[in-house]
């Protein structure tokens, strides 16, 4: 890699599965027609000098034989410089591009190193996404700053093991502590420019919303909890076509710039995938769910023509802020839509919040709110809520006080309600409820009256949604429905589990 930093200790990262997966499992005649075709190519081509060669060394025909391989897959351009942090030879047959924002919700990284685990000369090299890890990515670049690819990765290894995975203010100056890292970085904005530039690379490949894999170039979806074997497989197939490359006569050090040459740099908007797959399956977008709102927290008129259901577990709070206009948040959406569009709020215990019960500082922060809302309604709720957002700080007694001077409330009651667990139970019942209607936990789902949207996917369709439910309410109140009964009517004959589409089918 360009800058001369001492590659890190792999071992500390690696980890080797009990049984190795498949090399072949997904192509097992990827060697021999890969061969057919390289003799072909070379066969045909000869010296034909009318193509750009690949790299100076390489005779121009076998340039094209090449470019003509690379080409058989749809890859994209993902750039790679040394201002990303990487494991693995900088020649390595393959690179792994791997955006991710240190949340263990689906791991990829592990799958990556277990499949790297049998493929040696694969290098990895990381980006940051800037979701709920927002933070802890500014402390990363720091550590990759001060200390290179060894900190980095020391520091990536201890974030993996955190239990508090939204990492608060104060669980990030103790890390920094251990590594002899100056916390008050965190406060500072010389890392914007590169997060930045990793989130744009992250939208521009629709990469974003998911940990992403990008295998010399080629985008590799993660749809479930562990490809390791899949990934493994693919990497086999990659080595094969680097091999043939080689015998071409292209560098190990070009390969990389070999694969990515001619790749796509982004991916449209119009062909981003938006779909989410719940144990393999497409859900239908039109479907409509009957969600009921008697336990909602709910704000906004009666008969406004729009309810949207917000289902905000514990551990999305943190990435509220970032979500953008993309997804407003539920305080965005009441200021924007404040007559016609109705909240209904439903907190729910969250991930966070069930593996840490008892230490959890957003859970005590949701008891307090759950309070407020007991005490005044949803008029102290919702400011004690949007608090709850806006602050990266852990919740502190002295800090209850402070919302019950500020909001009238009773500070004993609100106190004592931040070490009970009565309200816990009815905090996981909604997330049983969203789990049955195809939430997954810790991402914010929307449903706009009845049809289910979620920060996962489609997230710049929520506001066209709004729009085409609020026209599809005014024409019920002009077939004489009651604007009060809107709801209700609309939901009525709703499905109360995940409704898929066709198998084979997508959207």
């Amino acid at each position: 890699m360009v800058g001369g930093r001492s590659q890190p200790d792999r071992s500390t990262t690696n980890v080797t599965p009990s049984t190795a997966p498949p090399a072949h499992s997904m192509h097992p005649s990827r060697s021999a027609s890969a061969f057919i075709l390289l003799l072909s190519l070379t066969a045909s081509l000869g010296c034909n000098r009318d193509h750009p060669v690949v790299a100076e060394s390489v005779d121009p025909g076998r340039a094209k034989a090449a470019a003509m391989l690379v080409a058989a897959t749809e890859r994209f351009a993902v750039p790679v410089t040394d201002a990303q942090p990487w494991l693995g030879p900088e020649d390595a047959r393959v690179t792994v591009v791997l955006f991710e924002d240190f949340q263990p919700s689906t791991n990829v990284f592990g799958q990556v190193e277990r499949a790297r685990a049998h493929h040696p000369d694969v290098r990895l090299v990381w980006r940051h996404r800037r979701t709920v890890g927002a933070r802890a990515g500014i402390l990363a670049r720091e550590a990759f700053v001060q200390q290179g690819n060894g900190g980095f990765w020391k520091l990536h290894r201890r974030l993996q093991d955190e239990q508090d995975f939204t990492f608060p203010d104060r669980v990030l100056a103790e890390h920094a502590k251990a590594m002899g890292l100056d916390a008050t970085r965190l406060e500072t904005h010389e890392h914007d420019s590169a997060l930045d530039a990793d989130d744009a690379l992250a939208h521009a490949l629709d990469a974003w919303s998911r940990d992403a894999v990008f295998i010399n170039g080629r985008r590799v979806k993660m749809p479930s909890w562990d490809e390791s074997e899949v990934l493994a497989a693919i990497l086999a197939e990659e080595i094969e076509l680097a091999d043939t490359l080689l015998a071409l006569g292209v560098p190990a050090a070009d390969l990389y710039a070999t694969f990515t040459k001619d790749a796509r740099p982004e991916l449209p908007e119009a062909e981003r995938d938006r779909i989410y797959r719940i144990d393999g399956r497409v859900p239908d977008p039109a479907a409509v769910y009957a969600v009921p709102i008697e336990d909602a927290i709910v704000a906004g008129k009666a008969d406004a023509l729009v309810t949207i259901v917000a289902f905000v577990p514990l551990g999305c709070l943190e990435c509220m802020p970032s979500l953008g206009s993309t997804f407003p948040t539920p305080s965005a959406l009441r200021t924007e839509h404040p007559d016609d569009v109705r909240i209904a709020y439903m907190p729910t215990l969250g991930l966070l919040a069930r593996r840490n019960p008892d230490t959890s500082p957003r859970l005590l922060a949701w008891r307090a709110a759950l309070e407020a809302h007991a005490q005044k309604g949803v008029d102290a709720f919702w400011p004690l809520q949007e608090l709850l957002v806006e602050s990266s700080e852990d919740t502190t007694r002295s800090m209850v006080s402070g919302w019950a001077e500020k909001l009238d409330l009773d500070p004993a009651a609100l106190t004592a309600a931040i070490d009970s667990d009565a309200r816990d139970q009815a905090l996981i019942e909604r997330e049983k409820l969203g789990a049955s209607l195809g939430v997954s936990s810790p991402w914010i789902t929307y449903f706009v009256n009845g049809r289910r949207l979620s920060m996962l996917e489609r997230p710049d369709e929520l506001n066209a949604v709004i729009a085409e439910q609020r026209a599809r309410a005014n024409r019920l109140i002009e077939a004489g429905v009651s604007p009060d009964r809107l709801y209700d009517t609309i939901i009525a004959n709703g499905a109360t589990a995940p409704q898929f589409l066709p198998d084979g089918t997508c959207r």
